[in-house]
């Protein structure tokens, strides 16, 4: 049975992600909901035992829905549900002598916080082969459904404790070997890249509140983390990161990194440098100032960084963002004629700096046969119909689009036409503006699914059309 179990109660209360498991102890009457509630208020081991007494009584369930039948005070006290405070009192519980069914629910219980001072205090368990109780597991499937099937397994000490420094370090440890020696080379895990890799890669993009951490802690270390793993961030976040590039790192030094004059460890390896130079260039105009293009030229020319396809598609466009001079739109038609993949990414860049003059070659990849042989046609025309959104120009927008429609009903490629007809002068509909895509969810039959998914299909299509329609309109009518 896997190691990470689903709390019966978390399931019943959130049904989020994954919760803890939730240890047994020897059978026992149950606690009052007076003594939880007061566990919960201050706790202990015998708080801890009194809640392990509870699951011991239910141990012969079979589904969620007998476990549900949990006092709701006892609820709100499981792992999972605990608060900051109890921290410091879990510290204390396996600092003493407890049962072994209390070591390991303590020790399940305070990996909640994901705090890596804790991981020399669960290390001390890890070896230990003491029976800590019977774990339920919660299956929860693919498909929402009322109760869901409960499985028992027998658990030691060193098992939970395990589970415990997985859940901290963000590891998988398949032994106490394992961890043992993660320990060992780590030193303090705050202080190196892959621990906050796998840290802010547990939900990505990472909440806030660990990226501000991360910030306190060291920016620099932030910085390289983020280059290394972009897809952590999310639009509330990206200034974080950008705010510490360009103030904490600084755009010279980040220069002298692109030219390899500089380094960091994981820079050495090939992979990693262009990691790092596709992250930075991607926000090349909110890290550098136009005063720093002149250099990024210079590595453009030189070919200093950037050898492959999609670095040099990114230095192109983050040049041209800087200064959009008139030797960008070569630039981006050099970078355009030795892609391969990043054909999208240019194409929008000529069509947000240079559409006028580069109408011939917007309006030929427009679903041509260009875009076709790619195998990116609906990527491509997404791409370019986002770039003319900000034109405000229904003359180009025509131009480009001409009489090759969209003959899609990618979202991506209608959504960006609602948008780029709007800027334009459109009107569009109160039904085209808002979602084009059904919204995800758990809870639904196959028939209410295909029913959901045909609407949206049908939604696209109109709103495709009637755009199309006002697109091609003469405009001596408007």
């Amino acid at each position: 049975m896997p190691r990470r179990a689903l709390s019966l109660v978390i399931l019943i209360a959130a049904c989020g992600g994954p919760p803890p498991k939730a240890p047994a102890a020897t059978p026992a009457p149950m606690a009052t909901a007076k003594v939880v509630t007061e566990a919960r208020a201050s706790l202990d081991a015998d708080g801890v035992e009194a809640l392990l007494n509870h699951v011991a009584a239910r141990r012969g369930c079979t589904d969620s829905c007998c476990l549900g039948e949990l006092p709701e005070a006892y609820q709100r006290a499981w792992p999972g549900h605990a608060d900051a405070r109890h921290a410091a009192e879990l510290r204390a519980i396996l600092d003493a002598p407890a049962t072994p069914a209390v070591h390991a629910v303590a020790a399940l219980w305070l990996s909640r916080a994901l705090d890596v001072q804790d991981v020399s205090r669960l290390s001390r368990c890890l070896y230990s082969n003491e029976p800590a109780g019977v774990f339920p597991t919660v299956i929860v499937g693919q498909l929402a459904q009322r109760c869901y099937p409960v499985a028992w397994s027998e658990e030691t000490l060193g098992a939970q404790c395990l589970e415990a420094l997985s859940r901290i370090t963000s590891e998988r440890f398949q032994s106490a070997q394992d961890a043992q020696a993660w320990i060992e080379t780590h030193g303090d895990p705050k202080n190196t890249v892959d621990y906050w890799q796998k840290t802010l890669g547990t939900t990505r993009p990472a909440p806030k509140s660990l990226v501000d951490q991360l910030r306190r802690h060291s920016p620099e270390l932030l910085f390289r983390v983020v280059a290394q793993e972009p897809d952590v961030l999310s639009d509330d976040t990206w200034p974080i990161f950008d705010a510490v590039a360009k103030t904490n790192v600084g755009p010279e030094r980040i220069l002298r990194l692109l030219r390899r004059e500089e380094s960091f460890p994981e820079l050495q390896v090939p992979a990693g440098y262009a990691r790092f130079a596709a992250t930075v260039l991607g926000r090349a105009v909110h890290i550098f100032e136009a005063k720093h293009a002149a250099s990024l030229f210079a590595l453009w020319e030189q070919k200093q960084c950037c050898e492959q396809d999609g670095l040099r598609a990114e230095l192109a466009v983050g040049i041209v963002e800087l200064v959009p001079y008139d030797d960008g739109q070569r630039m981006l038609l050099d970078a355009l004629k030795e892609s391969e993949h990043s054909q999208p990414r240019l194409l929008e860049a000529l069509a947000r700096r240079y559409p006028r003059r580069s109408i011939p070659v917007l309006s030929e990849w427009f679903y041509g046969d260009a875009a076709k042989q790619a195998g990116a046609a609906d990527e491509t025309a997404a791409a370019i119909l986002r770039g003319l959104s900000q034109q405000h120009s229904k003359v180009i927008l025509r131009w480009v689009i001409r009489k090759k429609a969209p003959n899609t009903n990618d979202a991506r490629v209608v959504e960006a036409l609602m948008s780029a007809a709007a800027v334009s002068g459109y009107e569009v509909p109160e039904l085209c503006s808002g979602r084009l895509t059904k919204p995800l969810g758990k809870a639904e039959t196959p028939e209410s699914r295909k029913k959901s998914e045909a609407y949206y299909r049908a939604l696209r299509m109109k709103c495709t059309q009637d755009a199309l329609r006002w697109v091609r309109r003469p405009l001596r009518v408007l």
